[in-house]
């Protein structure tokens, strides 16, 4: 077969600078519990990622300090075990 495009990359629009970008991922939150009306804190944790040699991990790991998550180092030979293991909390 083919390829058409070229490599998948994961992104979000910065949702302090984008209303679609915060709408999407409200709505990523909703889907993660499976609700449509009330969404409470104790549904939301942010798992965060540092990857590459400019995350900040300082603040990734105090945003998800804060929201009960968890900070993860990525690298290219485990970011797939990475989302592995955060999408078990969906």
């Amino acid at each position: 077969m083919q390829q058409r495009f070229g490599t998948f990359k994961f992104g979000h629009t910065r949702p302090d600078l984008s209303n679609s970008g915060l709408d999407g991922v409200i709505g990523e939150y909703y889907a993660g519990v499976n609700e449509q009306h009330t969404l409470t804190l104790d549904d939301v944790n942010n798992n965060t990622i540092a990857y590459g040699s400019d995350a900040d991990v300082g603040v990734l790991t105090g945003i998800a300090n804060a929201s009960g998550g968890q900070e993860y180092a990525g690298t290219p030979q485990n970011i797939k075990q990475v989302y592995l293991d955060i999408s078990q909390f969906f």
